[in-house]
């Protein structure tokens, strides 16, 4: 009675086995994919971090552009 029952798991197990894998695959792809995403996500939140040091700057310069087209 018991064979009967374990026999039908145990070849059920193995056609999970590549199913297993495969999700296994697709969950690291995913996980990576999220890093990367995230490191994407903090260089351009740097880039504009530095940018916007520039922004003061950049005003100015424009105020002098602008005064000496005035004249």
């Amino acid at each position: 009675m018991k064979s009967n029952f374990i026999l039908p798991l145990i070849d059920a197990s193995k056609d999970l086995d590549p199913l297993v894998k495969q999700l296994s695959n697709r969950i690291a792809t995913v996980l990576e994919v999220n890093e990367l995403k995230e490191k994407a996500k903090s260089e351009f939140e740097m880039m504009l971090k530095e940018l916007s040091s520039y922004e003061s700057d950049i005003n100015f310069l424009i105020r002098d552009i602008e005064e000496m087209l005035s004249y």
